[in-house]
């Protein structure tokens, strides 16, 4: 009886697994990579085990456990080369002041909601409302019972 021969694809279960494991190593990477680093890591390990054992293995599970175990590896050995810490010469980039914000479209945005809304933000940054997350819960509750 001849086997069906198994393809592994990078969507679907595999994408999953490969989240689940870079956001276990994130906490230990983040000094010099970026979550999408990582995300581009597990593509590019998937792709090695794709084609050193895609021939090979015959079982989805199989592979699974092959890329799981590959992909741990590699953040491990990330690990062991990058430091701990985020060095001070990199935090000079954010000394810089937020200009990429499109005012006109802010102030559409903000004239766009609802005046109770505005209300509430206006009294959150004047100081007015300690709160303001309760204070836009009672806000949406009393919309809801309008609706």
């Amino acid at each position: 009886m001849a086997t069906i021969k198994f393809t592994p694809r990078f969507s679907g279960a595999i994408f999953g697994r490969a989240v689940n494991i870079c956001r276990k190593a994130y906490p230990q990477l983040c000094a010099e990579y970026e979550f999408d680093d990582l995300m581009q890591e597990a593509f590019l390990v998937f792709q090695r085990c794709k084609e050193l054992y895609g021939g090979t293995v015959d079982k989805p599970q199989w592979f699974m456990v092959l890329f799981g175990r590959a992909l741990s590896n590699k953040f491990i050995n990330m690990h062991k080369k990058c430091g701990r810490y985020i060095s001070i010469e990199a935090l000079d980039n954010f000394d810089e002041p937020v200009t990429d914000i499109d005012v006109g479209y802010a102030s559409r945005l903000i004239h766009e909601l609802p005046e109770e809304v505005r209300q509430l933000m206006a009294d959150v940054v004047s100081g007015a409302v300690a709160d303001g997350r309760l204070a836009f819960a009672q806000i949406k509750r009393k919309h809801n019972k309008t609706v």
